[in-house]
C-alpha cells in the first residue's frame, strides 16, 4: 500500500481506507499512519501504538465480550503516539508508561495513563479520563492536556516545573466536550457516556495542564492581534474623518500645498546630502581613519566609441596622484575587505590589504608583485588581477 496514493486521494474522502482488526497487535501498530486511513482494533496492542502518527486515526477498545472494566485495565503498551505530528487516537482503556511522549500535533483520548505521561510534549491535545502515573508533563513545552481529577491527587503526580494547572476555561469547553463525544462514537466507552451524562457537574474536576511557554506565546499572539485590530479600526475611523474633512476643502489648493511640501523636502535632503558628501581625493591623504574620512570612487570606463577601435584596457588609466593615494588610504586592513565585493577587485581579497598599503607608500613594483601572486591564470583574469582601486 503506497501512502502517497492515499494522501493524493484523501481530498475526496475523510477516511479512504478503514481497516478493522481483532486480537492482540504487536509493536508499532499504526506507525506513521498517514491521512485517509483508519485502524480500528478490537483487542489490545503492545508498545509504540501510533508512533509518528501523521494524520491517520487509531481506535482501540477491548473485546465486546470481555467482563473487565476498561478504565482499570491497560489496553495499549508503552510510548504510544511517540513523536506524533497529526491525526487522532481513541483508547477505551488505560495506556502504559510514557503516553504521548514528544507528541507535537495529534489529538488523543485515553482513560488513564502510567508514569511520565505527555513527557516532552510540544503540541497537540490530550484528554485523560482517569488516573495518571507520576511525573506527568515532565519537559512539556507545548500543547494542552485535560485531566479528569476525580480523586484530587493529580497535582502530586504532575511535574510542575514547566506547566501550570488551570481550571477549564470557556474557550476549552467545546474542544473538551467534542473530543469526549468522538471517543464515545468510536469506542462506545461506558466511561465517556458517564462523563457526558454528568458533564456540567464533572467539569470543575477537569484540570487544564498548560505549559507556561506555550501560554506566554498564545498571550503574546493574542495581544498582537488585538493591537492590530485596534490599529485597523483606528485607521478606518481616521480615513473616514479625513474623507469628511477633504470634502470640505478645496482640492486644488490642497494639491498645491502637497507639491510645495514635497519640493521643500527634496531640497532639504539634497542640501543635507551635499553637506555630508565626503571627498574622494585630497592632496595629502591621511591613512588614519581614511575609511571614514574619504568616500569611495571607482575607476571610470573609457568611452566605448574609442575603446571598440583598439585592444587597450577597458578602464581609464589611473596615474599616481591624489585620487590613487586617497583611495588606498581607505583600506582598513580587515583581512577580507568587503569593499572588494561592491565594485571591482579580487573576491577572495587575500592580498588586497597589502596591495593598498604598498600603493599608499608609492611602492609600485612591490604592489604589482602582490597582485601577481594571486594571478595564476592571466588568460582569464588579465595581465594584472583587478584590484580594489
Amino acid at each position: 500500500m503506497k501512502s502517497v496514493g492515499v494522501t493524493t486521494c484523501r481530498a475526496f474522502l475523510t477516511t479512504l481506507i478503514h481497516v478493522k482488526l481483532s486480537g492482540s497487535a504487536g509493536q508499532s501498530l499504526g506507525a506513521f499512519l498517514c491521512p485517509g486511513i483508519t485502524l480500528e482494533l478490537e483487542g489490545d496492542s503492545n508498545d509504540y501504538v501510533g508512533k509518528g502518527l501523521s494524520g491517520g486515526k487509531i481506535i482501540v477498545y477491548p473485546p465486546k465480550g470481555s467482563n473487565f472494566d476498561p478504565k482499570e485495565n491497560i489496553v495499549i503498551g508503552n510510548v504510544a503516539l511517540y513523536g506524533a505530528t497529526n491525526g487522532e487516537a481513541y483508547f477505551n482503556g488505560m495506556a502504559a508508561e510514557r503516553f504521548c511522549v514528544r507528541n507535537s500535533g495529534a489529538k488523543a483520548v485515553v482513560e488513564g495513563v502510567g508514569d511520565h505521561g505527555c513527557e516532552y510534549m510540544t503540541g497537540g491535545t490530550v484528554v485523560v479520563l482517569g488516573r495518571t502515573g507520576r511525573n506527568f508533563a515532565a519537559g512539556m513545552s507545548g500543547g494542552i492536556a485535560y485531566v479528569l481529577d476525580v480523586d484530587s491527587k493529580f497535582r502530586s503526580r504532575c511535574n510542575l516545573e514547566l506547566v501550570d494547572l488551570d481550571p477549564v476555561e470557556e474557550d476549552d469547553i467545546m474542544t473538551l466536550r467534542m473530543m469526549i463525544q468522538q471517543h464515545l462514537r468510536h469506542t462506545n466507552s461506558q466511561l465517556a457516556k458517564e462523563v457526558l451524562a454528568d458533564f456540567e457537574t464533572l467539569l470543575p474536576k477537569f484540570i487544564k495542564v498548560f505549559p507556561r511557554d506555550y501560554k506566554r506565546i498564545l498571550a503574546s499572539t493574542q495581544e498582537k492581534e488585538s493591537a492590530k485590530a485596534a490599529a485597523e479600526h483606528a485607521a478606518k475611523e481616521a480615513e473616514v474623518q479625513e474623507g469628511e474633512e477633504l470634502m470640505e476643502k478645496d482640492a486644488f489648493e490642497e494639491l498645491k500645498k502637497l507639491a510645495a511640501t514635497s519640493l521643500n523636502e527634496k531640497s532639504s535632503q539634497a542640501e543635507a546630502d551635499k553637506q555630508l558628501k565626503r571627498p574622494t581625493r585630497v592632496p595629502d591623504a591621511a591613512k588614519h581613519r581614511g575609511f571614514i574620512a574619504y568616500e569611495r570612487e571607482s575607476i571610470s570606463y573609457r568611452d566605448p566609441n574609442i575603446r571598440m577601435n583598439d585592444w587597450k584596457e577597458v578602464m581609464e588609466e589611473l596615474k599616481p596622484g591624489p585620487l590613487l593615494k586617497t583611495q588606498s588610504a581607505r583600506c582598513m586592513d580587515c583581512g577580507t575587505p568587503f569593499c572588494n565585493q561592491e565594485h571591482s577587485g579580487c573576491p577572495l581579497g587575500n592580498k588586497i590589504p597589502e596591495f593598498n598599503e604598498l600603493v599608499y607608500q608609492n611602492r609600485w613594483r612591490e604592489a604589482l608583485d602582490r597582485l601577481l601572486e594571486t594571478n595564476n591564470f592571466p588568460e582569464f583574469t588579465g595581465r594584472v588581477c583587478p584590484c580594489t582601486l
